[in-house]
């Protein structure tokens, strides 16, 4: 499946990702903090929320890819899974990067690069269907509910305000900075 015009449409995919990545980022805040939004973009500046903001496309140009491309539907959906599973590692491995472009473009760059090494790799892939169908499941109803109902660990909190999910409208920042 290593062939020219599957790379450049991963390529391309990975530069489409990271442009929403940037848009998502600060889809609460340019919303003037809709509903919607809460769902779709980072409400705080936590790992998650950010991470959050690389699941969402990557998923949907996997969605994209699959209706586009004329590809082993099978092979290619456990592909994106593994690359969807190198994402979320290296996404809370590389957590501590504060700069949101540099830690977005890395960890695209390895979900795509992941997914692109494993379609065109000899690896009998079709035999994880099911757990990539499974896995892909798992890991839209977290990006739905983690947002809401974030569980207190330290990924989910955010370094600003230490607290978890969406941060109140009221809420003084001033005060956690000076110990208040």
């Amino acid at each position: 499946m290593k062939n020219t015009k599957f790379f450049w449409f991963e390529l391309s995919g990975a530069v489409l990702c990271l442009g929403l990545y940037a848009v998502l980022l600060n889809l609460y805040e340019l919303t003037g903090r809709s509903t919607i939004s809460i769902v779709l973009g980072a409400v705080n500046g936590s790992v998650w929320e950010r991470l959050k903001c690389l699941i969402i496309p990557y998923m949907a140009f996997g969605v994209l890819e699959l209706l586009c491309l004329r590809t082993p539907f099978k092979a290619i959906v456990s592909a994106k899974a593994a690359g969807l599973l190198g994402l979320i590692v290296l996404g809370f491995l590389l957590g501590n990067i504060r700069n949101d472009y540099i830690y977005g473009a890395a960890v695209t760059a390895a979900g795509f690069a992941a997914s692109y090494l494993l379609s065109g790799s000899k690896l009998e892939l079709k035999q994880f269907f099911a757990l990539s169908v499974f896995f892909a499941a798992l890991v839209f109803v977290c990006v739905i509910s983690f947002t809401a109902f974030p569980p207190q660990f330290l990924p989910f909190r955010d370094p600003q305000s230490g607290l978890y999910g969406v941060i109140p409208t009221d809420f003084d920042l001033g005060a956690v900075v000076l110990g208040l």
